[in-house]
């Protein structure tokens, strides 16, 4: 499998666009999955490093899995088309969120309410979904290993080649 070091301006751009955002990382002992909802994403200009935004009080067993150093997992899938993306990480370093992340948030609850409001998701539903309380925002940073192709079909699971 080929080792990504930075990622393309066209990754950047889906995986930071109005898509679906779901963070996962096995727990310590059984390995069971810990899946959370992301409120959000950016990628570092250079596209070396992702950090994703997760609610610490929704995610609490992800966030202590992924602090004792577990690989993580994030699928980003575009709601209206099913397109998925799946980077995955050896691992990520956890820390709160700080106020520039706010406007990050912001962004994304917009774009992704218009993305879902055509499915039948209005603004209650969005703001609920993307809902956090204040000083619970935890980042969650690290630089991507591998990407796949998750879109459902024949190339599901396989490396991108992009």
């Amino acid at each position: 499998m080929p080792r990504q070091s930075t990622l393309s301006d066209a990754v950047r751009a889906f995986i930071t666009g109005a898509v679906s955002i779901n963070v996962a990382a096995p727990t310590a002992g059984s390995g069971a999955p810990a899946v959370n909802r992301a409120l959000g994403c950016e990628v570092e200009a250079s596209g070396g490093k992702v950090t994703v935004y997760l609610c610490r009080t929704a995610a609490g067993t992800l966030l202590d899995s992924l602090e004792a150093g577990a690989p993580v997992a994030v699928v980003f899938t575009e709601p209206s088309t099913h397109k998925s993306l799946q980077i995955k990480s050896g691992g990520a370093v956890v820390a709160p969120a700080d106020m520039a992340a706010m406007a990050v948030l912001e962004r994304y609850r917009q774009i992704f309410g218009v993305e879902i409001q055509p499915l039948g998701f209005g603004p209650a539903f969005n703001a609920a979904l993307l809902s956090h309380g204040e000083g619970t925002v935890t980042a969650v940073t690290f630089h991507p290993d591998d990407v796949f192709t998750q879109t459902p079909g024949a190339q599901a699971g396989d490396p991108l080649e992009d």
